[in-house]
C-alpha cells in the first residue's frame, strides 16, 4: 500500500477542518427568548399543578402558576431556550413525579422589552387542548385611563360607548381613551350584525376613574339559544399598587 506523502496527508487535513468549519456555520445558534409574563385563565377548568422552567430546563427546578378568574397575576421572568413551554406536573405508576407539555405561546424569541399578558383558554370546557392568547403589556397597547375589549368570539361586533361608535373585532381592539367620562356613568351597548339586521347582544353601563385602566372581555351566552353575551371588567390602578379585583359583570342570560 502506498503511504501518503506529507503533503497530501497536509491538504487532506486542511480539507477536514474546513468541512467541519462549514458545517458548524451551517447550524444555527440556539434561539433565546427573555420575557417577564402573567397569566390570566378565560375560562374555567383544571388550572392547578402548572409550572414552568424559569431557565428552561426543568432539572434546574420549576416555579407554579397560580391562576386567578379575578384578576390577572404578577409578572414571571423567563430567560431561556425558545419557545417557552408549560408543564403539567404529573405522577408515573411508580409514584415518580414528571413533567408533561401542557402549553406554549406563540411568542417570537428575543429579548421582549415589554412585559405580555398570557390568556389561558381551554378549548373544550374545563378539559382538552390549551391555546394562549397573547396581549402587549405597554403605554401604547394598555395605556392609563384607557379601555382594551377582549372579544374571545370569532365574530366581529358593533356597538357604543356613550355616543362614541366602536368597532370590536375577534381578539383584543386598540385602546379607548376614557377620561371624558371621568364621574359618569356611561351606557355601552354592542350589537351583532347578521343578514343586514343588528341583533343587541349587551346594554350596560361603565364607570371610570383616574389612574385606572379596564380590560373589558366578552364571552360567548351561556346557553346557545342565548343572545346575551357574557362580560368580565378586570380594571387596575396604573401606579405601583394595583387595585384589587372588581366583582365580575356577567350576563345570567
Amino acid at each position: 500500500m502506498k503511504i501518503p506523502n506529507r503533503r497530501t496527508l497536509g491538504l487532506v487535513v486542511w480539507m477536514m477542518c474546513l468541512l467541519s468549519l462549514v458545517h458548524a456555520q451551517a447550524e444555527p445558534p440556539a434561539e433565546n427568548l427573555t420575557v417577564s409574563f402573567s397569566i390570566f385563565p378565560l375560562n374555567a377548568g383544571d388550572w392547578s399543578k402548572i409550572v414552568f422552567a424559569p431557565d428552561g430546563n426543568v432539572q434546574n427546578g420549576v416555579e407554579p402558576l397560580i391562576f386567578n378568574r379575578l384578576e390577572r397575576s404578577f409578572n414571571f421572568d423567563y430567560d431561556g431556550p425558545h419557545p417557552l413551554v408549560f408543564y403539567k406536573e404529573r405522577t408515573n405508576e411508580e409514584g415518580l413525579l414528571y413533567f408533561e407539555p401542557f402549553a406554549s405561546p406563540t411568542l417570537p424569541p428575543g429579548t421582549w422589552e415589554h412585559p405580555v399578558i398570557l390568556f389561558f383558554e381551554f378549548e373544550e370546557k374545563g378539559k382538552g387542548p390549551t391555546t394562549i392568547k397573547v396581549m402587549m403589556d405597554s403605554d401604547e397597547t394598555f395605556p392609563d385611563e384607557s379601555l382594551v375589549i377582549f372579544n374571545t368570539m370569532p365574530f366581529p361586533l358593533r356597538g357604543a360607548l356613550g355616543e362614541a361608535p366602536i368597532e370590536i373585532p375577534p381578539g383584543l381592539s386598540k385602546p379607548i381613551e376614557v377620561s371624558q367620562f371621568f364621574g359618569s356613568q356611561i351606557p355601552i351597548i354592542m350589537a351583532l350584525e347578521h343578514e343586514g339586521d343588528l341583533h343587541l347582544v349587551l346594554r350596560n353601563k361603565m364607570s371610570f376613574f383616574p389612574e385606572r385602566r379596564t380590560l373589558l372581555i366578552l364571552r360567548k351566552p351561556s346557553r346557545p339559544s342565548s343572545l346575551r353575551i357574557r362580560t368580565q371588567r378586570l380594571t387596575e390602578m396604573t401606579k405601583d399598587q394595583r387595585e384589587e379585583e372588581l366583582p365580575p359583570e356577567e350576563d345570567d342570560d
